[in-house]
Formats: structure tokens, sequence, C-alpha cells
């Protein structure tokens, strides 16, 4: 499991709610990805059926909802110049 963050001013969650909590994402927030599944896409959805690898859509939520600590470890942690607004993918 992989840290996102922290948010910075002008991230395009900030103000937007945690589908886990309903409290709005703001500035220094650390988040996870939740996998929801295959979505619309036949191929992943053809690709789960068959217990394969496929990209999952997946939801932001904030890391202490994901995992119930506050801060992420440091070995958690996304480089964030590779991983900066995966969101917006």
């Amino acid at each position: 499991m992989t840290a996102y963050g922290p948010l910075l001013n002008g991230d395009a969650l900030i103000g937007l709610h945690c589908p886990a909590c309903h409290v709005p994402f703001t500035i220094r927030d650390w988040l996870a990805q939740v996998p929801i599944g295959p979505g619309g896409d036949p191929a992943a959805r053809a690709a789960a059926r068959m217990d394969a690898v496929f990209r999952p859509v997946t939801v932001a939520v904030h890391w202490s909802c994901h995992t119930g600590h506050n801060n992420p470890p440091a070995d958690r942690v996304a480089n964030v110049s590779n991983a900066r607004n995966w969101w917006q993918i």
C-alpha cells in the first residue's frame, strides 16, 4: 500500500469529501488509493472474472481512514515526482 501526499494548495481533491468519513480533503492530508473493481472497461471485467491482473478503478480516501494511522511510515510514501496527481489519471 502506498501513501500519496501531502496534498498541496491547488490540488484537485482539496475540498472534495472523503468517501469513507465524509470530511473534506485539506492541504497536508495524506491519501490512500482504494481499489473498487474493474469498472466499465470490458477488458478489465474479463480479466477480473478470470482472476487475472487488471488496472482497477480506485477512489482516494484519507490515509487515516484506510489504515487507522495519522501519518504513513516513510517506506510507504510515493515518490511525489512520479505520483503527484495519480487521482487525475
